[in-house]
């Protein structure tokens, strides 16, 4: 099997197990812009980086990674449209509420460990909510975000998880699998929980050098519009 072939069974492979993880935790797929605010401790100051320093990031694309029915991107694009903000979005299945929603011009079917059919280097910022904490391999998904983040891009992402009786199996990462591999990378981070010990939500936030801006400042300002009081 040549390279290609090889990259081509890999990928299939992946969206084949995150579909079969979807079905298996009855992931949401039509979530609001509202939810995406509340498991990602909002998203206006994150934005707002990205349209303030457009210019000298060279993009002004947000990609919404794992978005289901693109229900929330379509929300987003339709409150930052005209203030120079270009959504779009990956997902894992095309299905019929996309193109009532954001649209197939704007989506693309892959993964999280390649997020193929996306220029290196081409986007802004990108924010994920709960999808990455089903991937099998956090190496491969950070590799892919630092890929196609334009230096000095930004990252933000929730990650939801709880203890509840016949779903005890299935593992669901918390942000620090991901902040160690950022950190590593040389990412700017900031992570915070919210929740208790049986249902808690992990929020992640990362600059890819050069830094324009705090993580840690812009993760404190998104919070604090919402009130939540963080338990680390």
């Amino acid at each position: 099997m040549d390279k290609s072939s090889e990259l081509r069974s890999t990928i299939a492979e992946q969206i084949l197990d995150a579909r079969k993880n979807d079905r298996a935790l009855g992931y949401v797929t039509d979530r609001t812009l509202s939810e995406y605010q509340r498991i990602l401790h909002e998203v206006s100051n994150f934005i707002d980086y990205i349209l303030k320093n457009k210019d000298q990031l060279g993009s002004n694309i947000l990609l919404d990674v794992g978005a289901g029915a693109t229900r929330a991107a379509s929300q987003l694009r339709s409150n930052y449209a005209a203030k120079g903000l270009e959504v779009r979005a990956t997902v894992l299945s095309n299905t019929p509420q996309i193109e009532k929603y954001l649209g197939k011009a704007s989506t693309v079917i892959t993964s999280a460990e390649s997020l193929k059919g996306i220029k290196a280097n081409s986007i802004a910022g990108i924010i994920s909510v709960s999808g990455l904490a089903y991937s099998n391999d956090f190496s491969k998904v950070a590799e892919s975000i630092d890929r196609v983040l334009v230096p000095g891009g930004i990252f933000k992402s929730g990650f939801v998880a709880w203890m509840q009786q016949g779903r005890e199996q299935f593992t669901l990462h918390s942000s620090m699998d991901m902040e160690q591999i950022l950190r590593e990378k040389g990412y700017d981070v900031s992570a915070e929980r919210i929740g208790t010990q049986m249902s808690y939500s992990d929020v992640i936030l990362a600059i890819k050098p050069p830094f324009l801006d705090s993580a840690a400042n812009l993760m404190k300002a998104d919070r604090l519009k919402t009130g939540i009081v963080r338990l680390f």
